[in-house]
Formats: C-alpha cells, structure tokens, sequence
C-alpha cells in the first residue's frame, strides 16, 4: 500500500495516481511503469495509434502495452484518438490526451496526479521524499528541474535543461479534482511543456537537491524509434528544418569522444536501460512513409 499520510495537524491521505503518455518510445514503457508501480497506488497509460501529425505507430506499440498490462504494471489503458478533433493543435491535443489520464485517476478516487511520457524516470528516493513533502505541505501543484540525456542513458547533459534562457521545469504531482483538465493557454508560474499546465494556488518548486526528472531525451532502442521521435512531437517545430533520418543518424552515431556537441558527461546506467539499445539500420523513407 502506498497512500501517503499527511502530517498529523492535517490528518488527511493522498492517493497518487501516474499516467504515462504513449505513441513512440514503447521500448522505455515497460522500465517506465516499473520505475513507479512500488511508488504509486494507480498507473494508467493512454496511447495513441496515430500521431498528431498523421503517422502511424510503429507495430511494437501494442504489443508492449499488452505486456505491461499482463505484468500488472499498469492498471487501466486508454486511446486517445487525435483524428476525432480536427484542426486542433498538438499541445491542445496532447493537454487533452492528458487529461484522459486525469480522468482516470479521479475514477480510482486518486487525489494526486502525475503525468508523464515514457522517456521520463526519477530517482526512487527523491520521489518518496517529495511525495511525502507534498502530503505535508499541501501543495495543489509542484514542479522540478529536468536533467536531459543524449544518445545512451550514460551521456548526461552538463547541464539542466533550458529553454529561450529560461530554466526548463516539468510538472511534478498535482492535487486533483473533478472538472479539472489540463490546458495550454493558462499562465503559469514558470517555464514548462504548456500541455501540463493545471490551475494553481499554492504552487511548490523542489530545488535541483531535492527533485529532478531524469529525461531520456533521445535514449531510443534504434534509428526508426528515433526516426519516429523527430517526425512526430508535439513540439516538431524545434527540428522542422532538418531531415529527421539525418538528425537520427547524428544521435545515433553520437560519441563525446569524437563530438563535442552537446556537451555530456560520462555516468553510470543508473536507470538500467542500456539493454534496450538494438544495433539497426535507418528505414527507408519509403518504408517509413512519413508525412512531416
């Protein structure tokens, strides 16, 4: 059991319910749900078998979320279909797809929600303590620094994620309610993925000693699941100018030893996933029949 109890003047329980978003990445899925089922009381996936720029998921999708389910890593699936809502954008897409897993927690009787892709891990005591600070604290919203990864889960950004000068922050576990959804227009009190923006009134920030997301930026199993990564995000603008088979190749073929951007640092596998590396080739574009 793991509901959290509060401090004793507040004499209250927190339920956490995590929800992992999927189209790509399902070779992180399974090392994903694990890294949290003994630290959660409910884990929903939500998936989608087309992505928002209209590609097809890769035909392991499936498959692996079938695996989860009879490993009992997850509790509930859901499919979020982006063709029902045309014209819309993919951070009000994603902020919905999102949202589908707030659903779900609030039908478990969850009252905290973290969402998260597959590619994102935290270390097993910084979440226990943070969970139990928030159950203390009573914060409705708390967010983290991010700590990227390139290539291979050994290579480490030197430093934290940044965005347009800004320091980057990912949403951590949020207080929910009924009615709730995430939205990508509302303001918020500091820079992050604008699909994980909830309303806030008594917002926490755990310092970079306390809490970071550990992002498997582009730690991928081969060139397609990297492929995949660049021609489908959300935030596909960012690489727009380039060939995603070309930017593939380049993190594929990353060595620090030989290239000196972006600047890593060499650490242990501390999440284990360096097994899920397959030595492949790049697909064709016809046989990945892209649009992008």
């Amino acid at each position: 059991m793991t509901t959290v109890h509060t401090a004793a003047k507040h004499g209250t329980t927190i339920r956490v319910s995590a929800s992992i978003n999927l189209f790509n990445a399902e070779e992180l899925l399974a090392p994903a749900l694990a890294s949290l089922r003994p630290h959660v009381d409910h884990i929903s996936v939500v998936y989608q078998t087309v992505s928002y720029w209209g590609n097809p998921a890769a035909a392991t999708l499936l498959p692996a979320i079938d695996g989860a389910l009879a490993r009992g890593l997850a509790d509930d699936v859901a499919q979020y279909r982006p063709e029902a809502f045309p014209g819309d954008t993919p951070k009000r897409h994603e902020a919905r797809k999102r949202t589908l897993g707030l659903d779900m927690a609030l039908a478990r009787k969850a009252t905290h929600f973290l969402s998260l892709d597959t590619d994102e891990f935290y270390r097993p005591e910084e979440f226990c303590r943070a969970k139990q600070a928030i159950a203390a604290g009573g914060f409705d919203v708390t967010v983290c620094r991010i700590q990227d990864y390139h290539s291979r889960p050994v290579y480490q950004y030197r430093d934290l994620a940044r965005y347009r000068d800004l320091d980057l922050y990912v949403p951590f576990i949020c207080r929910v309610r009924e009615g709730l959804a995430f939205d990508s227009t509302l303001d918020f009190f500091c820079a992050v993925d604008p699909s994980r923006r909830l309303p806030f009134a008594r917002p926490h920030v755990f310092r970079p000693g306390e809490l970071v997301m550990h992002h498997m930026t582009t730690v991928r199993c081969d060139r397609r699941s990297l492929i995949s990564k660049f021609a489908n995000a959300s935030s596909r603008w960012v690489w727009q100018v380039e060939d995603p088979r070309k930017l593939a190749d380049l993190v594929w073929n990353f060595d620090p030893r030989y290239h000196s951007a972006p600047p890593v640092t060499v650490v242990a596998d501390e999440f284990q996933l360096g097994a899920i590396r397959q030595e492949s080739c790049a697909e064709s574009s016809a046989d990945l029949q892209l649009t992008y």
